[in-house]
């Protein structure tokens, strides 16, 4: 009685099996991370920066600047450098030996850059002669945008955040590899990422 009874239990109890695909990347296989669009924002660089500005009257064939003098302002203020990916293309992830590499854009300046003007500090020095400071100002502060929207792309300033930048793909990656239940066999393998501007080892 007791057997036939256990065996009615199992019966019950194991009615059915499930079948399923565990996820497993094979080594050499890329993966392409289908990305929602938009923008993802990898890092932000803070600098002091440092701007001068002259104003002198021209006075063709003579040097007025030596004559007259130049009203020179120099600016200095805290300016944030944040630098984005787009999202909306395609990245190439790959299992190389025990850790993954991925293919990913090259960060891009945010712009115009963020400039923070409560710390704003703006010194003018005018020769005699020179040019109004009221309009030379004026000047300063038209110029000072986009001068440092050209800084931020400068090489040394993309150089600056590539560390932190790749963190934060990485991060990313993670979490997408996650959500999708891509390679859970290999969550604790490590992402290296790589941008196509990266220095090419010596």
């Amino acid at each position: 009685m007791v057997a036939i009874l256990v065996s009615v239990a199992a019966a019950l109890y194991f009615s059915g099996s499930k079948e399923q695909a565990v996820a497993v990347l094979a080594k050499d296989e890329i993966v392409i991370l289908r990305t929602p669009g938009g923008m993802l924002e990898v890092s932000t660089l803070i600098r002091n920066e440092v701007f001068q500005w002259s104003t002198e009257y021209t006075c063709l064939p003579l040097d007025c600047g030596k004559l007259f003098g130049k009203t020179i302002s120099e600016v200095r203020v805290p300016v944030h450098y944040t630098y984005r990916i787009p999202l909306a293309a395609q990245w190439s992830l790959k299992l190389v030996g025990q850790h993954f590499e991925l293919a990913a854009p090259t960060p891009q300046p945010k712009l115009p850059a963020a400039i923070d003007v409560k710390k704003l500090e703006i010194r003018t020095d005018k020769a005699w002669f020179s040019p109004d400071k009221t309009e030379h100002r004026e000047s300063v502060i038209r110029n000072i945008g986009p001068e440092f929207d050209r800084r931020a792309q400068q090489q040394k300033y993309l150089d600056a955040q590539r560390d932190d930048a790749k963190k934060t793909v990485a991060e990313f990656a993670q979490k997408w590899m996650l959500a999708q239940g891509v390679a859970t066999n290999l969550r604790g393998y490590p992402i290296r990422v790589s941008f196509p501007d990266d220095p090419r080892p010596q």
